[in-house]
């Protein structure tokens, strides 16, 4: 912009307001109005408003700029960011409620259930059910339950605390394969994912097919690597075939035939590029669309690294509950929840600062005097960053977590 109070920043592409000079000109202009002689100081009739008038220009230079910055993808924010993701055929992922496919329940023979009964995880979530239901003969049946509210909230097995009253019904018991859900991406985070996924729209090049393996919605983050000479190759501990990709995806229900897999296979095949063979453990069929014929596309699923962690913190300016809650922002940093932090992901490097730093953003005020990591095949607790291969991920689950207060 071509005006003295924006400045173009030429690295990155913002525009910044400058208000430094907008007092200056206001004074200027109510001493030429009227008089020299006018007292502008801040204290002065005159001065008070001067400060409203700058106080007014300032807000819409800095509006413009706010504005003008949205064109910038890496600047961009709110529905001007999904219009820019929506170039590229790439989704903001909607906010979503964990659910139970299946919940058992007990009571009195031919007891009617009705919907929106609720049930208390031990994590002290609310699940309802989503039909009315009416038991059978023996006083049993199935039902789905979702979260009543939206977000990764957990969905572990076992026993719900029945919390609506419903005469004759005695237990609710949750089975396993709870979905969990999520929260709508933040601007960071989508920012992010619109970065990862730019050649959506492209074909046999490798960011090509990882933007299009990155866009399933059941794939958490991944891997890549390249073999373009026609004898087998290792790269980083990983053997690949002449002329071959591998890749190492972390996503639900992806191995050798689970549900996911035929989605993903299909994906691979159709991007990748022509004649280019894979690698990997994992596999399932896919039928080329063109020519008919039958392919198994491969790939690697990540090997857990079980971690440990140790944070020793104090209360601070924190009004919360310490212990649960910090170990609640440590699994959120661990299971990537936290809007705008990576957490851990498929050949990424654990760091106890950035464990750290996901702990004082959910819990602002704390005090995190200390925070060390190991793994649980090491036994021991460092500051030290702990090397992930790249066909592994850190796992880390509530009882491999230890908080100190002090």
């Amino acid at each position: 912009m071509s005006s003295s109070i924006y400045t173009y920043v030429n690295s990155t592409g913002v525009i910044v307001a400058d208000t430094t000079t907008i007092k200056a000109t206001v004074q200027q202009e109510f001493l030429s109005a009227l008089g020299q002689n006018l007292d502008i100081d801040d204290s002065a009739p005159a001065g008070v408003l001067i400060a409203g008038e700058v106080q007014a220009r300032s807000a819409v230079v800095n509006n413009n700029a706010a504005l003008a910055n949205q064109i910038n993808p890496n600047q961009s924010a709110g529905q001007f960011l999904d219009a820019i993701g929506g170039l590229t055929q790439c989704e903001r992922t909607a906010q979503a409620q964990s659910y139970y496919p299946s919940v058992a329940l007990v009571g009195s023979p031919d007891l009617p259930v009705p919907a929106g009964t609720q049930g208390k995880t031990t994590n002290g979530d609310i699940f309802a059910t989503t039909a009315a239901i009416e038991l059978d003969n023996t006083g049993n049946g199935s039902v789905v339950m979702q979260a009543v509210n939206y977000g990764a909230i957990a969905v572990p097995s076992g026993p719900l605390n029945i919390v609506s009253d419903v005469l004759g019904l005695t237990s609710l018991t949750a089975g396993t394969g709870g979905i969990v859900g999520n929260t709508s991406m933040s601007d960071v985070a989508f920012r992010s994912f619109r970065r990862q996924t730019l050649s959506l729209q492209g074909r046999s090049v490798n960011g090509a097919l990882y933007s299009a393996v990155k866009n399933l919605p059941f794939v958490t983050d991944l891997q890549f690597l390249e073999n373009n000479t026609a004898a087998t190759v290792t790269l980083d501990v990983i053997t690949l075939v002449a002329h071959s990709f591998w890749m190492c995806i972390n996503g639900a229900l992806i191995t050798t035939g689970a549900a996911n897999a035929a989605a993903l296979a299909a994906v691979i095949l159709q991007y990748k590029g022509t004649g280019s063979n894979w690698n990997g453990a994992q596999d399932a069929p896919a039928s080329d669309p063109v020519t008919g014929q039958a392919f198994t596309p491969q790939w690697d699923v990540p090997a857990g690294v079980p971690l440990i962690v140790r944070a020793t913190i104090s209360q601070g300016q924190y009004t919360g509950t310490l212990t649960d809650n910090a170990t609640n922002a440590i699994l959120a940093y661990a299971s990537n929840t936290l809007n705008g932090i990576e957490g851990l992901a498929t050949g990424q490097n654990v760091s106890s600062f950035e464990i750290a730093g996901a702990v004082t953003q959910s819990m602002p005020g704390v005090y995190v005097k200390n925070l060390e990591i190991g793994t649980v095949s090491g036994g021991t607790y460092s500051n030290a960053e702990i090397a992930i291969a790249l066909n592994e991920i850190g796992t880390l689950t509530s009882g491999n977590i230890d908080i100190v207060i002090v």
